[in-house]
């Protein structure tokens, strides 16, 4: 069993509302958290953009930014994102998934909920992602592990974490 998934219902920028009780519902969703003012920040947008392009609709990607839903759209066309970010102003979802710093990213299963977070991401927290996502019923992924960084990739703290 992982961590406790977070209690959150959130506007995202493809205009849907997710929420605990609905995300991961239909397959594996993997969730990155960004930091709006991180320089790392972009890294992480492309590599997520990469990712989808190796996995398709097999895993659901999903961001999650401390923003308002305005900004949040801007952010997200700013930097090309390929899939929905979560628009998280006040930043309690983020801290109710316990994301240190930007660039951490958790995987949710369905029955299994929140299954893991990592902080920051590279080859090995892919593989990783790949090995739970197949141990608890996904897809075999087969991700091309070489367009992806070796070192771990992790940005800023995040300034409002709430207890």
């Amino acid at each position: 069993m992982g961590p406790a998934m977070p209690h959150f219902s959130e506007r995202a920028t493809d205009g849907k509302v997710y929420s605990d009780r609905t995300i991961g519902s239909h397959g594996p969703v993997l969730v990155m958290f960004f930091e709006a003012g991180c320089p790392h920040t972009p890294h992480g947008i492309d590599a997520m953009n990469r990712l989808k392009k190796e996995i398709g609709n097999q895993v659901t990607l999903v961001g999650v930014v401390n923003l308002g839903i305005g900004q949040a759209k801007q952010f997200a066309a700013k930097h090309y994102a390929t899939f929905p970010i979560i628009a998280d102003a006040d930043s309690k979802t983020i801290s109710g998934f316990r994301a240190q710093a930007s660039l951490d990213n958790a995987l949710i299963m369905p029955k299994a909920g929140l299954v893991k977070l990592w902080t920051g991401y590279n080859q090995a927290t892919l593989r990783n992602f790949e090995a739970e996502v197949k141990r608890l019923g996904g897809p075999d992924l087969r991700i091309d592990l070489a367009k992806f960084p070796t070192d771990r990739q992790s940005g800023c703290a995040f300034m409002q974490m709430k207890s």
